[in-house]
């Protein structure tokens, strides 16, 4: 019988400890109460949201909210004041909550006439979100007082950006995000290299239909004079003309096999750049090329890695 008659003994202690305790927290949490009342009474706001809020961190009963909340409230913390009026409120058969129930649904009142909502879109997949600097843990119904708001998106890949929110009393404003980029820094899909061949042929190919568009024109220009001078003139100097004949004649027969010449490398730069393209596109892909912009104190400048 010693046994459970020991059992017993010990379950009594570790109630009457617990009770201790608890009996110890409402007497601390009382005590705090009752000075933040008092320094709100001394208009000492600031104090009492201090003493207040040491009060509601010690089991954050439904007057430790309440009391806190109007602390917060006075000193236009419309957010926080929100949240623990409808914390206290949660409660309403706590003997305090009952009797005071109209001065916090008045003050209830007041603090919505001073916030609106946030919802956040494109935040996601482990990116870090904050607002006006203080980290925010969800992107949906972010309670804020009215004004402007700055909202930062910190995504895992290194990209951040920054929107400013303008917040209205009762009303609900919606900031969107951009898509991440396929990696950091704003990376491209990867691409093929273009080869070398496609360069050299096309090169090829152009100055060659320059050169033969050249000689072209050069020999349209000699024969033309030759006409001019040897054909249609009423009287040609037939001496003259008969030794120009033979050097036009010279000339056009160089133009001519330049001509040639040119049109065979036409060809082969068409040819080149043929089996270029070929061999570009049976290349395996090249890795993707990041494009960057770089901040720095002189200006923003623009990273490309191929």
């Amino acid at each position: 019988m010693k046994a459970p008659r020991a059992a017993v003994l010990t379950v009594a202690a570790l109630v009457a400890h617990a009770n201790a305790a608890h009996a110890q927290a409402d007497d601390a949490e009382e005590a705090l109460v009752r000075e933040g009342v008092a320094l709100r009474r001394a208009g000492r706001d600031d104090d009492a949201a201090v003493v207040l809020r040491r009060a509601w961190a010690i089991r954050q009963s439904p007057r430790a909210s309440g009391q806190l909340a109007l602390a917060e409230q006075a000193l236009g913390r419309w957010t926080r004041a929100e949240t623990l009026l409808r914390a206290a409120l949660a409660a309403p058969d706590d003997p305090w909550v009952a009797r005071n129930r109209a001065v916090l649904d008045g003050a209830l009142a007041v603090a919505l006439r001073h916030l609106g909502t946030l919802e956040v879109r494109g935040c996601d997949g482990g990116a870090a979100l904050s607002v006006d600097g203080e980290p925010t843990a969800t992107p949906d119904g972010i309670r804020l007082a009215a004004g402007t708001a700055r909202v930062t998106c910190a995504r895992r890949e290194g990209e951040s950006f920054t929107r400013v929110a303008e917040v209205a009393a009762g009303a609900v404003v919606r900031v969107t995000f951009p898509p991440s980029s396929p990696r950091g820094g704003g990376a491209l899909p990867a691409s093929r290299r273009v080869h070398p061949l496609v360069w050299i042929g096309a090169a090829t190919a152009g100055a060659a239909a320059v050169a033969v568009g050249a000689l072209f024109a050069a020999g349209e220009a000699d024969a033309g004079a030759y006409d001019r001078a040897c054909v249609e003139a009423p009287s040609p100097d037939r001496a003259g003309c008969a030794a120009w004949r033979v050097d036009a004649q010279s000339r056009l027969d160089a133009y001519s096999d330049a001509m040639v010449a040119g049109w065979a490398l036409l060809g082969a730069g068409v040819v080149a750049a043929g089996v270029g393209v070929g061999l570009t596109l049976a290349a395996p892909r090249a890795r993707a090329t990041t494009v960057q912009l770089q901040a720095s104190p002189r200006g923003i400048g623009l990273h490309v890695t191929f």
